[in-house]
């Protein structure tokens, strides 16, 4: 479910159970029981009883690869692949066993894709995180990038606690913020397009932030 916002009211009598979902921005309001099974929750929700599966550490392997390619996710650094791709839960990590090549890629398709933290930390040959469309990868913890990638991906921030945002001077194409959470910037924040402050506490932590336009409480809930 992921409709940015909405409210489900169910009537007293109502126990409504749903399996294997992510829920973005819902909050269920009323006397009713709403309960989600092997689900995550992400953004701005509340009200649900939701029972989430253990979160995982993830690792990139296979050089060049579909994000949703079980194949190209293993549990360790360099282990075999054939794992689930990430659910909002899981933390995803980059290294030096990830890429053997000059600009590998993470591809993205039209896919919906998340993680809880995203970590590029010592990952080798100029890699590239790209998606075919505009959809933002969803981030529901803190995020590290790598100075020498290249980032072709917008990013939204979905954390309900204190999140952290490492450029290490990378420039990123968008990032949106509709979590509840505090985000705080560890270093200067370069932004080719939009820096949207839709949700939760954007702090900069003097920062230098660049932009081309920004955006700040279109849901009246915001603090910069």
């Amino acid at each position: 479910f992921d409709t940015k916002s909405s409210k489900i009211i169910p009537s007293p009598s109502t126990n409504f159970t749903i399996d294997f979902a992510v829920i973005n921005s819902i909050q269920a309001v009323g006397s009713g029981t709403l309960t989600a099974n092997n689900s995550y929750i992400i953004g701005n929700t509340s009200g649900w009883i939701i029972n989430s599966p253990a979160s995982r550490e993830l690792y990139w392997i296979g050089s060049t690869g579909y994000w949703n390619n079980s194949a190209n996710w293993a549990i360790s650094s360099g282990g075999p692949g054939g794992n689930c791709p990430p659910s909002p839960i899981d933390n995803v990590n980059f290294d030096v066993n990830s890429f053997t090549g000059i600009n590998d890629t993470v591809w993205i398709y039209f896919e919906s894709s998340f993680c809880n933290n995203m970590d590029w930390t010592g990952a080798t040959g100029f890699p590239i995180f790209y998606t075919f469309s505009n959809t933002p990868t969803q981030i529901n913890g803190s995020i590290i990038c790598n100075p020498a990638m290249k980032i072709w991906s917008p990013f939204e921030m979905t954390g309900s606690d204190t999140s952290f945002v490492t450029t290490n001077g990378l420039t990123i194409p968008g990032i949106t913020f509709t979590g509840t959470g505090t985000f705080k910037l560890t270093d200067n924040l370069t932004v080719k397009s939009l820096l949207n402050v839709e949700n939760g506490t954007f702090q900069t932590d003097n920062h230098l932030v660049n932009c081309n336009e920004f955006i700040f409480g279109s849901n009246w809930d915001s603090t910069v």
